[in-house]
Protein backbone atom coordinates (compact mmCIF):
# COMPACT_ATOMS: atom_id res chain seq x y z
CA UNK A 1 0.00 0.00 0.00
CA UNK A 2 2.46 2.66 -1.34
CA UNK A 3 1.61 6.29 -0.89
CA UNK A 4 0.99 6.33 -4.31
CA UNK A 5 -2.18 4.03 -4.20
CA UNK A 6 -3.31 5.85 -0.81
CA UNK A 7 -3.56 9.11 -3.22
CA UNK A 8 -5.35 6.88 -5.94
CA UNK A 9 -7.95 5.21 -3.31
CA UNK A 10 -8.77 8.85 -2.30
CA UNK A 11 -9.57 9.73 -5.74
CA UNK A 12 -11.65 6.99 -6.04
CA UNK A 13 -13.51 7.65 -3.27
CA UNK A 14 -14.38 11.05 -4.09
CA UNK A 15 -15.64 10.15 -7.46
CA UNK A 16 -17.39 7.08 -6.06
CA UNK A 17 -19.12 9.82 -4.16
CA UNK A 18 -20.17 11.40 -7.17
CA UNK A 19 -20.99 8.99 -8.93
CA UNK A 20 -22.94 6.60 -6.40
CA UNK A 21 -25.12 4.26 -7.50
CA UNK A 22 -24.26 4.75 -11.23
CA UNK A 23 -20.89 3.32 -11.46
CA UNK A 24 -19.47 0.10 -9.32
CA UNK A 25 -15.62 0.98 -7.72
CA UNK A 26 -13.81 -2.26 -6.77
CA UNK A 27 -10.29 -2.45 -6.09
CA UNK A 28 -7.91 -5.41 -5.65
CA UNK A 29 -5.23 -5.78 -3.00
CA UNK A 30 -1.46 -7.21 -4.73
CA UNK A 31 -0.41 -7.91 -1.25
CA UNK A 32 0.92 -11.40 -0.74
CA UNK A 33 -0.09 -11.35 2.54
CA UNK A 34 -3.79 -11.07 3.11
CA UNK A 35 -3.15 -9.67 6.81
CA UNK A 36 -1.42 -6.92 5.32
CA UNK A 37 -3.95 -6.06 3.49
CA UNK A 38 -6.76 -6.48 6.48
CA UNK A 39 -4.26 -4.35 8.92
CA UNK A 40 -4.40 -1.11 5.90
CA UNK A 41 -7.63 -1.85 5.66
CA UNK A 42 -8.28 -1.50 9.60
CA UNK A 43 -6.65 1.63 9.90
CA UNK A 44 -8.22 3.24 6.71
CA UNK A 45 -11.62 3.57 5.84
CA UNK A 46 -12.77 2.57 2.29
CA UNK A 47 -16.16 2.75 0.80
CA UNK A 48 -15.65 0.52 -1.63
CA UNK A 49 -14.83 -3.38 -1.61
CA UNK A 50 -11.67 -4.57 -1.78
CA UNK A 51 -10.82 -7.99 -2.95
CA UNK A 52 -8.05 -10.29 -2.12
CA UNK A 53 -5.74 -11.00 -5.61
CA UNK A 54 -5.89 -14.70 -6.42
CA UNK A 55 -4.22 -14.34 -9.85
CA UNK A 56 -5.94 -11.29 -11.14
CA UNK A 57 -2.60 -9.45 -11.24
CA UNK A 58 -1.44 -12.00 -14.14
CA UNK A 59 -4.75 -11.99 -16.06
CA UNK A 60 -4.97 -8.20 -16.36
CA UNK A 61 -1.44 -8.02 -16.95
CA UNK A 62 -0.39 -5.92 -13.85
CA UNK A 63 3.04 -4.77 -13.67
CA UNK A 64 2.64 -2.27 -10.85
CA UNK A 65 0.44 -0.07 -8.58
CA UNK A 66 -1.58 2.02 -8.62
CA UNK A 67 -3.44 0.82 -12.01
CA UNK A 68 -6.92 1.37 -13.13
CA UNK A 69 -9.28 -0.20 -15.45
CA UNK A 70 -12.17 1.39 -16.29
CA UNK A 71 -14.60 -1.63 -17.81
CA UNK A 72 -18.28 -1.06 -19.26
CA UNK A 73 -21.23 -3.22 -18.23
CA UNK A 74 -20.04 -6.62 -19.83
CA UNK A 75 -16.51 -6.10 -18.21
CA UNK A 76 -14.77 -5.15 -21.56
CA UNK A 77 -11.51 -2.69 -20.76
CA UNK A 78 -12.10 0.67 -22.28
CA UNK A 79 -9.81 2.82 -20.14
CA UNK A 80 -6.03 2.10 -18.18
CA UNK A 81 -4.17 3.66 -16.40
CA UNK A 82 -0.57 2.79 -14.80
CA UNK A 83 0.96 4.96 -11.45
CA UNK A 84 -0.07 7.82 -9.99
CA UNK A 85 -1.21 11.15 -11.77
CA UNK A 86 -2.69 13.96 -10.19
CA UNK A 87 -4.89 14.51 -13.21
CA UNK A 88 -7.02 11.30 -12.59
CA UNK A 89 -9.76 12.12 -11.35
CA UNK A 90 -10.41 14.36 -13.73
CA UNK A 91 -9.69 12.07 -16.84
CA UNK A 92 -11.62 9.04 -14.91
CA UNK A 93 -14.31 11.80 -14.36
CA UNK A 94 -14.52 12.23 -18.20
CA UNK A 95 -14.03 8.32 -19.33
CA UNK A 96 -17.00 7.43 -17.03
CA UNK A 97 -19.58 9.89 -18.38
CA UNK A 98 -18.23 8.54 -22.26
CA UNK A 99 -19.23 5.22 -20.39
CA UNK A 100 -22.53 6.08 -18.84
Amino acid sequence: WSKASGYTLKMLEDLAQMYGQDVLFITVSTDLSQSTTESYLENNEIIFPVLINNGTDKQYGLQGVPTIFVLDKKGNIHFEHRGYNSNLINNLAIELDTLL
